[in-house]
């Protein structure tokens, strides 16, 4: 009588563990589903820290000032105010929606080039798509005559330094990981003074505003 029961206890207690394994084998395991849209998110929000290297291609438009003695006259193109222009540059991210900049640009006016290197910091709005931004920059600038714009002679040589200051605002939209569109306005004040001997006449380049439109690239 004995051996029955621990036999019966003995195959019930084997077929409770059937029902149980058998129940567990069938739980299902949700795995959590990352989308394109997470994975973009999780990047975008992921940028301190990082660094960037941008090219742009853009124009620059003068504010010049002249004054000439009568009966005189400047050379064909000297007093151009608008060029093509181009940037190079690299950044970093010190916080996801704070980042500086080093750049260097060229303004290419008709009988002369406007070189430029400035640094900027900036801060970004980052709750939006195009992710926008405003900064500040400081820097320096030459601007060198390639051709004189006054034949009657120039009083010192045809190069001139400036520091140079100003604001920026730009967007950036995201074409895929790592690569975006870039676009920015600058407005920056500068001193280039080009005296003509004598004192029969200057050229003054005041400030500069210029558009840049590029890609920019995020390590």
């Amino acid at each position: 009588m004995y051996i029955k029961k621990a036999t019966l206890l003995l195959t019930s207690m084997f077929a409770c563990s059937q029902i149980l394994y058998a129940g567990g084998d069938i739980v299902p395991v949700y795995e959590p589903v990352t989308t394109d849209v997470n994975m973009e998110q999780e990047y975008i929000g992921d940028k301190e820290g990082h660094f960037f290297v941008f090219a742009s291609g853009g124009a620059s438009f003068f504010s010049v000032d002249t004054k000439i003695a009568r009966g005189r006259s400047f050379t064909k193109g000297s007093t151009d105010n608008s060029t093509g222009a181009y940037e190079l540059g690299a950044g970093y991210y010190i916080r996801e929606n704070i980042f500086t900049e080093l750049a260097y640009q060229q303004s290419m006016l008709d009988l002369a080039d406007v070189d430029s290197i400035y640094m900027s910091i900036n801060y970004a709005f980052t709750d939006m798509m195009f992710s926008p931004y405003v900064g500040a920059l400081l820097g320096y600038s030459t601007l060198d005559w390639e051709t004189a714009p006054y034949n009657a002679g120039i009083s010192n040589d045809m190069t001139s330094d400036s520091s140079i200051y100003g604001v920026q605002a730009g967007a950036s939209y995201p074409l895929m990981n790592h690569l975006s569109l870039s676009a920015k306005y600058q407005y920056i004040t500068l001193d280039h003074i080009l005296n003509i001997t004598n004192g029969t006449g200057e050229i003054k380049h005041n400030n500069v505003q210029q558009i840049f439109g590029g890609l920019k690239y995020e390590f």
